[in-house]
């Protein structure tokens, strides 16, 4: 499209307020990006110090760098049965680091325990037991059925006969 000098001249004062404005909007952009970059960074070193831990060992999980081994070839290497007591621990902790209702296989592949196939049904067996057993305890609740979550000062509720009852349940 050809313009005359006359209609270019006309133009221009329209152009320059776009171009100023845009220019405007991108600056207002860029600095909005700067902030989100330093939340970005301030969350990256606040999820950092709330790496996950093996439940089983108490000590960070390496993630992508494949220096440290699986919670599996560690339990596999040093395999040990642990007491009842022991495990009821073991599973609390699991139950209350996760900060969500979570199942028993979940729990049990934590422990590193095999949990597919006849390898797996012992050890799954054997968690859910302690996780009904801590349930009736009221250590922990069960709510959905098959999810366990630990028992918070928020959570629940005495009933008149002693018994424990969400009042509400937190899920992820």
């Amino acid at each position: 499209m050809g313009f005359t000098e006359a209609e270019a001249a006309l133009a221009a004062p329209g152009l320059r307020v776009a171009i100023d404005f845009y220019a405007r909007k991108v600056q207002r952009t860029m600095a909005r990006i700067a902030v989100l970059e330093e939340e970005l960074a301030i969350l990256r070193t606040q999820a950092g110090a709330a790496l996950p831990c093996d439940q089983v060992s108490g000590t960070p999980i390496e993630h992508h760098t494949g220096s440290s081994p699986s919670v599996r070839e560690r339990t596999a290497a040093g395999h040990r049965k642990l007491s009842s007591g022991e495990l009821m621990e073991w599973v609390e902790r699991i139950i209350g680091g996760v900060g969500r209702p979570i199942t028993v296989r979940e729990i049990t592949e934590a422990l590193g325990r095999p949990t597919r196939g006849k390898a797996g049904r012992g050890p799954l067996a054997t968690v859910r037991v302690t996780c009904k057993r801590m349930a009736q305890n009221g250590r922990v609740i069960e709510q959905p059925v098959g999810y366990f979550a630990i028992v918070g000062a928020d959570r629940p509720e005495r009933t008149s006969c002693g018994s424990r009852r969400i009042s509400r349940c937190a899920t992820a």
